[in-house]
Protein backbone atom coordinates (compact mmCIF):
# COMPACT_ATOMS: atom_id res chain seq x y z
CA UNK A 1 0.00 0.00 0.00
CA UNK A 2 1.17 3.59 -0.88
CA UNK A 3 0.52 6.86 0.85
CA UNK A 4 1.12 10.19 0.00
CA UNK A 5 1.27 13.53 2.24
CA UNK A 6 0.55 16.34 0.60
CA UNK A 7 2.87 19.09 2.12
CA UNK A 8 5.88 17.48 2.79
CA UNK A 9 8.03 15.43 -0.40
CA UNK A 10 7.15 11.72 1.11
CA UNK A 11 5.53 8.47 -0.40
CA UNK A 12 4.98 6.02 2.53
CA UNK A 13 3.94 2.32 1.69
CA UNK A 14 3.80 -1.10 3.51
CA UNK A 15 3.99 -4.57 2.92
CA UNK A 16 0.61 -6.79 2.36
CA UNK A 17 0.66 -7.52 5.97
CA UNK A 18 0.51 -3.90 6.72
CA UNK A 19 4.05 -3.56 8.14
CA UNK A 20 5.57 -0.03 7.75
CA UNK A 21 8.12 -0.52 5.23
CA UNK A 22 9.86 3.06 4.85
CA UNK A 23 9.27 6.08 2.84
CA UNK A 24 11.07 8.13 0.16
CA UNK A 25 10.68 11.07 -2.41
CA UNK A 26 11.40 11.49 -6.16
CA UNK A 27 14.02 14.61 -7.05
CA UNK A 28 11.62 17.37 -8.54
CA UNK A 29 8.11 15.78 -7.29
CA UNK A 30 6.54 17.55 -4.12
CA UNK A 31 3.12 17.33 -2.23
CA UNK A 32 1.80 14.87 -3.90
CA UNK A 33 -1.86 14.36 -3.00
CA UNK A 34 -3.15 11.27 -4.84
CA UNK A 35 -1.94 8.40 -7.02
CA UNK A 36 -2.88 6.78 -10.10
CA UNK A 37 -1.42 3.32 -11.11
CA UNK A 38 -0.46 3.82 -15.29
CA UNK A 39 -1.41 -0.49 -15.84
CA UNK A 40 0.75 -0.48 -18.93
CA UNK A 41 3.70 0.80 -17.79
CA UNK A 42 3.94 0.18 -13.96
CA UNK A 43 4.41 3.94 -13.36
CA UNK A 44 2.49 5.91 -10.77
CA UNK A 45 1.12 9.61 -11.51
CA UNK A 46 0.45 12.24 -9.15
CA UNK A 47 -0.05 15.59 -8.88
CA UNK A 48 -0.06 18.55 -5.94
CA UNK A 49 -3.20 20.69 -6.86
CA UNK A 50 -1.87 22.31 -9.47
CA UNK A 51 -1.56 22.36 -13.60
CA UNK A 52 1.32 19.87 -13.67
CA UNK A 53 0.97 15.87 -13.02
CA UNK A 54 4.22 14.00 -12.89
CA UNK A 55 4.51 9.99 -14.54
CA UNK A 56 7.04 8.22 -11.47
CA UNK A 57 8.80 5.11 -11.84
CA UNK A 58 8.73 3.73 -7.66
CA UNK A 59 10.79 0.95 -8.40
CA UNK A 60 13.73 3.37 -9.71
CA UNK A 61 12.62 6.42 -7.65
CA UNK A 62 13.21 8.84 -10.88
CA UNK A 63 10.84 11.24 -12.36
CA UNK A 64 9.95 9.70 -15.78
CA UNK A 65 7.89 12.91 -17.00
CA UNK A 66 6.32 16.01 -16.46
CA UNK A 67 3.14 17.24 -17.94
CA UNK A 68 1.20 20.50 -17.54
CA UNK A 69 -1.63 22.02 -18.81
CA UNK A 70 -5.15 23.96 -18.21
CA UNK A 71 -6.45 21.31 -15.84
CA UNK A 72 -5.68 20.91 -12.23
CA UNK A 73 -4.39 17.36 -10.92
CA UNK A 74 -4.81 16.62 -6.80
CA UNK A 75 -7.32 13.97 -7.69
CA UNK A 76 -6.45 11.68 -10.61
CA UNK A 77 -6.66 7.85 -11.76
CA UNK A 78 -5.81 6.48 -15.02
CA UNK A 79 -8.16 4.35 -17.19
CA UNK A 80 -6.50 1.54 -19.26
CA UNK A 81 -9.48 1.53 -21.28
CA UNK A 82 -8.63 4.87 -22.83
CA UNK A 83 -4.61 5.39 -21.86
CA UNK A 84 -5.41 8.78 -20.12
CA UNK A 85 -6.40 10.34 -16.84
CA UNK A 86 -9.19 11.92 -14.70
CA UNK A 87 -7.75 14.79 -12.80
CA UNK A 88 -9.14 17.18 -10.66
CA UNK A 89 -8.67 20.22 -7.80
CA UNK A 90 -10.78 20.75 -5.20
CA UNK A 91 -13.40 20.70 -7.25
CA UNK A 92 -15.52 20.62 -10.54
CA UNK A 93 -14.50 20.16 -13.41
CA UNK A 94 -12.85 16.57 -13.75
CA UNK A 95 -10.79 16.54 -16.74
CA UNK A 96 -9.99 13.59 -18.88
CA UNK A 97 -6.61 14.40 -20.21
CA UNK A 98 -3.77 12.60 -22.42
CA UNK A 99 -0.52 11.71 -20.82
CA UNK A 100 0.46 14.64 -23.11
CA UNK A 101 -2.03 17.18 -20.97
CA UNK A 102 -4.24 17.29 -23.68
CA UNK A 103 -7.58 17.70 -22.59
CA UNK A 104 -10.24 15.54 -24.39
CA UNK A 105 -13.06 16.06 -22.01
CA UNK A 106 -14.31 17.68 -18.95
CA UNK A 107 -17.37 17.19 -16.84
CA UNK A 108 -18.69 18.17 -13.57
CA UNK A 109 -19.63 16.45 -10.33
CA UNK A 110 -21.72 19.13 -8.64
CA UNK A 111 -22.32 16.86 -5.68
CA UNK A 112 -18.49 17.21 -4.32
CA UNK A 113 -16.91 20.16 -2.24
CA UNK A 114 -13.38 18.48 -1.83
CA UNK A 115 -12.30 15.84 -4.39
CA UNK A 116 -9.02 14.46 -3.26
CA UNK A 117 -8.88 10.83 -4.92
CA UNK A 118 -10.24 8.86 -7.87
CA UNK A 119 -9.75 5.62 -8.57
CA UNK A 120 -11.56 4.04 -12.24
CA UNK A 121 -13.42 0.81 -11.76
CA UNK A 122 -14.25 -0.92 -15.74
CA UNK A 123 -15.28 -3.90 -13.76
CA UNK A 124 -18.53 -3.14 -12.26
CA UNK A 125 -22.14 -4.25 -13.99
CA UNK A 126 -22.63 0.03 -14.45
CA UNK A 127 -18.96 -0.01 -15.65
CA UNK A 128 -17.39 2.93 -16.36
CA UNK A 129 -17.31 4.24 -12.64
CA UNK A 130 -15.54 6.52 -11.49
CA UNK A 131 -14.98 6.42 -7.29
CA UNK A 132 -14.08 9.73 -6.28
CA UNK A 133 -12.98 10.44 -2.56
CA UNK A 134 -14.49 13.54 -1.24
CA UNK A 135 -13.37 15.40 2.17
CA UNK A 136 -16.04 17.70 2.15
CA UNK A 137 -18.57 18.65 4.66
CA UNK A 138 -19.25 16.46 7.43
CA UNK A 139 -16.19 14.05 6.99
CA UNK A 140 -14.52 11.80 4.23
CA UNK A 141 -17.24 9.91 1.44
CA UNK A 142 -16.17 7.49 -0.74
CA UNK A 143 -18.72 7.76 -3.93
CA UNK A 144 -19.43 6.08 -7.55
CA UNK A 145 -20.10 8.32 -10.55
CA UNK A 146 -21.01 6.77 -13.53
CA UNK A 147 -19.30 8.10 -16.55
CA UNK A 148 -21.37 6.42 -19.37
CA UNK A 149 -25.18 7.71 -16.91
CA UNK A 150 -22.93 11.16 -16.06
CA UNK A 151 -24.27 10.76 -12.60
CA UNK A 152 -23.93 9.59 -9.09
CA UNK A 153 -25.36 5.90 -8.40
CA UNK A 154 -26.39 5.23 -5.04
CA UNK A 155 -23.40 4.51 -3.20
CA UNK A 156 -21.70 6.27 -0.70
CA UNK A 157 -19.30 5.08 1.99
CA UNK A 158 -18.93 7.55 5.16
CA UNK A 159 -15.39 6.79 6.18
CA UNK A 160 -14.59 8.54 9.14
CA UNK A 161 -11.13 6.59 9.39
CA UNK A 162 -9.51 8.59 7.02
CA UNK A 163 -7.09 10.97 8.71
CA UNK A 164 -6.66 14.33 6.73
CA UNK A 165 -3.17 14.73 7.59
CA UNK A 166 -2.77 12.01 4.49
CA UNK A 167 -4.12 11.79 0.83
CA UNK A 168 -6.53 8.93 0.56
CA UNK A 169 -5.45 7.27 -3.26
CA UNK A 170 -7.71 4.82 -4.31
CA UNK A 171 -6.86 1.75 -6.08
CA UNK A 172 -9.34 -1.31 -7.32
CA UNK A 173 -8.19 -4.95 -7.67
CA UNK A 174 -10.42 -7.64 -8.85
CA UNK A 175 -10.61 -10.55 -6.20
CA UNK A 176 -12.67 -14.13 -7.15
CA UNK A 177 -15.38 -11.60 -9.06
CA UNK A 178 -15.41 -8.97 -6.08
CA UNK A 179 -14.34 -5.55 -6.20
CA UNK A 180 -12.21 -4.64 -3.01
CA UNK A 181 -11.45 -0.48 -2.45
CA UNK A 182 -8.18 -0.71 -1.26
CA UNK A 183 -6.89 2.95 0.30
CA UNK A 184 -3.14 3.34 0.62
Amino acid sequence: ALVTEGSPRGIYYWDFDGVYQGSFTISGVSGIRDLAYDHDTGHMWGGNGGGTCWEMDFTDQTLERTITGNWQCRASTYTEDDDMLYVSGWGDPVWLIEKDGTIMDSFNLTLTTSTYGFAYDRWDEAAPLLWVHDQGGTGSQILAYSLEEEKFRMIRIEDQHVTRDFACPLSFRRVQDVIKIQKG
